[in-house]
């Protein structure tokens, strides 16, 4: 007699103290009086279980994927040469046709977003392509620099008023 009730007994002291338990312990209490016995006192308090566990944490959670980072036309085109698995003579060429299209803007972003001097830098080339990729590395700066050194001229607001 006492062991057909043990597994009932069990899952009603969990069920009375859900805290003292975690929901892991109670759902394999649950799992195994279910499996155990059929009788139809732990099959209400199967159900009883089973309708605690759903509702303790209440109702579900909207699980909304983040949304997608916009990243430039320009940027996805560089990451395209960047990530193919052409020939490095040939991802060098078709990278330098793309970096030279690009306005001082487009490219500031492209080594913003893709990181290219890191990359040309890092990347093991054969001694005629270290030479070319460096002259790009320095191209690039050049023209970061000229794009990032335009604007308004520079006005010393010393003495001006207002400040």
């Amino acid at each position: 007699l006492f062991r057909s009730h043990l597994p009932t007994m069990a899952l009603r002291l969990l069920l009375l103290r859900p805290r003292a338990a975690s929901s892991v312990q109670r759902m394999h209490v649950f799992l195994r009086t279910c499996s155990t016995s059929q009788t139809s006192a732990t099959a209400e308090a199967a159900e009883l279980a089973k309708r605690q566990l759903a509702s303790r944490s209440g109702p579900p959670k909207s699980r909304k994927a983040p949304a997608a980072r916009w990243v430039p036309a320009e940027a996805a085109a560089a990451r395209g040469v960047l990530s193919s698995r052409e020939a490095p003579a040939a991802q060098l060429a078709s990278l330098r046709a793309l970096l030279r299209e690009a306005s001082g803007k487009e490219l500031y972003n492209i080594e913003q977003t893709c990181r290219v001097k890191d990359w040309l830098q890092k990347k093991a080339w054969e001694a005629e392509r270290q030479e070319e990729a460096g002259r790009l590395v320095q191209e690039i700066e050049e023209r970061i620099a000229d794009y990032v050194d335009q604007g308004l001229p520079y006005r010393d607001k010393t003495h001006s008023p207002g400040l």
